[in-house]
């Protein structure tokens, strides 16, 4: 059950919603990519940079702050740390000549 409370002289509320489960696993549904080196490994790290650039989870939580949907920009945000997180372990944008090989590491 969500708590919520107002905030003094401000008008803002602020919940303390459970934690869901669903927003941890969601933290690395981007890495389901790697799969795509199963089947296919010239294919591979273009479905991997795909899911692993900013763009593609910025407009999802752009729509979902356009559209005022929460859920959408949950993934959108959820996303967009998980990228960052990737980039920060030193995990880049993978080439064709490997999977080892990033973007990082020609910087």
């Amino acid at each position: 059950m969500a708590v919520c409370r107002s905030l003094p002289r401000t008008g803002y509320r602020v919940s303390r919603v459970p934690r869901q489960p669903h927003c941890r696993s969601g933290l690395l549904a981007p890495d389901i990519a790697f799969l795509a080196y199963l089947v296919n490994r010239t294919a591979a790290p273009v479905v991997y940079n795909v899911l692993h650039t900013y763009v593609v989870p910025a407009v999802c939580f752009l729509a979902g702050l356009r559209m005022q949907h929460a859920p959408l920009m949950g993934v959108g945000l959820i996303w967009i740390a998980h990228i960052g997180v990737d980039r920060m372990l030193g995990f880049g944008l993978k080439y064709a000549e490997g999977f080892r090989v990033t973007h990082l590491q020609k910087c």
